[in-house]
């Protein structure tokens, strides 16, 4: 962006996050809790955007699933076509 623009940055409420994710509130926390057997260091930091509410960006969320869906893509599914021996 050379003329000096900055791309437009959407937050996501913890309930928008929820939806795209697929996943529960607590599942969301453990995978950002370090001492969690679920923790995920991959999953996006939170941003504090008031005292009481946090929010996540828009662009992080995508990335991330992004990034599970190819990582699932590139893993060997079960062939149940293969022949027993």
């Amino acid at each position: 962006m050379s003329d000096g623009i900055k791309p437009k940055i959407n937050l996501l409420s913890l309930n928008a996050v929820l939806v795209r994710t697929a996943s529960s509130r607590t599942s969301t926390y453990a995978r950002m809790d370090s001492t969690s057997k679920y923790y995920d260091p991959s999953f996006p930091k939170q941003v504090r955007i008031s005292a009481n509410r946090v929010a996540w960006i828009e662009s992080e969320i995508e990335a991330w699933l992004e990034s599970r869906i190819n990582s699932s893509r590139s893993t060997p599914a079960f062939d149940l076509n293969r022949s027993k021996n």
